[in-house]
């Protein structure tokens, strides 16, 4: 029994499909964004990575960083006073287990 473009059930189908596409439609779009947003985010971070990893190269290769450090090696540096205790004691250790060793 062939179906009239009036009745109901043509309508219905009409509805469906045209619903279907507009929801894959809808998707694609998302994507579309959600692609162009992780692209973007990836190049700042790409442009990012570039200037600090050219700024550390430059530090490097002109001195610039270590001369810096050791003009106020206190500000980059937390002293530790307990550090050369523990060092002395491990250098008396070692002397003691040098005379212990047997031969």
């Amino acid at each position: 029994m062939p179906v009239s473009l009036g009745t109901p059930e043509m309508l219905y189908n009409y509805s469906y499909v045209s619903t279907c596409f507009t929801s894959i439609y809808a998707v694609q779009q998302l994507f579309k964004q959600v692609f162009t947003f992780a692209l973007s985010v990836s190049f700042i971070v790409e442009r990012i990575l570039g200037v600090v990893g050219k700024a550390l190269f430059r530090a490097h290769v002109e001195g610039q960083l270590k001369n810096k450090i050791m003009s106020k090696p206190e500000l980059f540096v937390d002293p530790d006073l307990e550090l050369s205790l523990v060092l002395l004691d491990q250098k008396e250790c070692t002397r003691a287990a040098e005379h212990t060793r047997p031969t």
